[in-house]
Order: structure tokens, then C-alpha cells, then sequence
């Protein structure tokens, strides 16, 4: 469903995308490859690429975003000070799945540091 209103949308593909990015999950990044594959013509085809790009951007600013919060919540000096800028994250909305597998990606990190 929003592959389809993508291609017809007359609205920034962009903005389209950052708004509604909850529903860019790994099913819709199948679906637009092989939508990528086998066009229907050059237009649709020129739009599908479009959205992938949008789809690649968004996710390069939201792990850069994620990456920048994980940096700050590590250089806390303390354990409440940490707690307080992941609630205040939380707060704003900003925990979202990128942060998320940046925060086990470092735990999993650590975890093998210590031996498991």
C-alpha cells in the first residue's frame, strides 16, 4: 500500500518517506527491489529509484542521529546522568529502532570484550 501511493503521490518523496518510516521495514525494501527489477517503464522505474534513495538517506540521518545520541548517553560521568538523557530521549521520541540496535550492538560488544 504505500509502495503504491509513493509512485502517485505528487508530494516530496522525501518528506513522504521521513514521515512515515515506521512503515520502511525489511517486507516494503523487498517488495521495492523487486518492484526495481521489473518495472512497468522508465517513469515508474525513475520513481522507484527515487524511493529507494529517500529510504537510504532516511536511514543514514536517523543512524547518525541515533549514533550522536548513543555518544552522549556513553559519555555521561555517571549511571543517573545516563538514566536521565535516555529518559529525556524517550521523552522526545527519540528511541527509536536505531538507537535501539545501537545500544545492543554495544552491549553485545561488551559482552564479548568480557569474555561472554
Amino acid at each position: 500500500l504505500m509502495l503504491s501511493t509513493l509512485l502517485k503521490t505528487e508530494k516530496s518523496i522525501r518528506g513522504e518517506i521521513s514521515a512515515n518510516y515506521a512503515m520502511v521495514d525489511y517486507s516494503f525494501l523487498q517488495r521495492l527491489e523487486s518492484k526495481i527489477a521489473n518495472p512497468v517503464d522508465d517513469s515508474e522505474h525513475k520513481k522507484l529509484l527515487e524511493i529507494k534513495e529517500a529510504c537510504n538517506a532516511e536511514m543514514a540521518t536517523r543512524m547518525s542521529a541515533a549514533a550522536e545520541a548513543l555518544k552522549s548517553i556513553l559519555q555521561s560521568p555517571t549511571r543517573i546522568i545516563m538514566e536521565g538523557k535516555i529518559t529525556t530521549l524517550a521523552r522526545q521520541g527519540r528511541v527509536d529502532d536505531a538507537l535501539l540496535q545501537l545500544l545492543e550492538a554495544r552491549i553485545a560488544q561488551l559482552k564479548n570484550d568480557e569474555g561472554g
